[in-house]
């Protein structure tokens, strides 16, 4: 795959991502996630706390070396999207996203706990 196929596919679910978090009826981090404030989801927020925000924090090496760390360590929570085809149909979509169980622990929508129907609607 090509490092611009790689890059079309990560905006691509970065987009669709993007959607879901923020699309209408959803709620905001500063609903759901306790002691968010609306400054947190700032990014300068995070870099005002650096003792040099200008200064490159990892190179090109060490950024490599973190994400094989992390596919190494979470392989059922973080995936290498680069072994993925540049084009998924309908079926294969689907079945990615059905793969990983859903969670056991409780989990809530706008405060209200969600049952199996939640995540069979998605």
């Amino acid at each position: 795959m090509t490092l611009k196929t790689k890059g079309l596919v990560f905006t691509a679910l970065l987009f669709l991502t993007l959607g879901v978090l923020f699309a209408p009826g959803r709620s905001s981090a500063l609903e759901t996630v306790p002691n968010v404030t609306p400054e947190m989801l700032s990014p300068d927020f995070w870099t005002a706390k650096l003792p040099d925000p200008e200064s490159l924090i990892m190179g090109r090496e060490a950024i490599e070396a973190f994400n094989r760390d992390i596919l190494h360590t979470l392989p059922d929570l973080v995936y290498d999207l680069t072994s993925y085809p540049a084009f998924l149909d309908r079926n294969q979509l689907t079945e990615l996203i059905t793969r990983r169980p859903f969670p056991e622990e409780d989990r809530y929508s706008n405060g209200i706990k969600v049952d199996q129907a939640y995540y069979e609607s998605l």
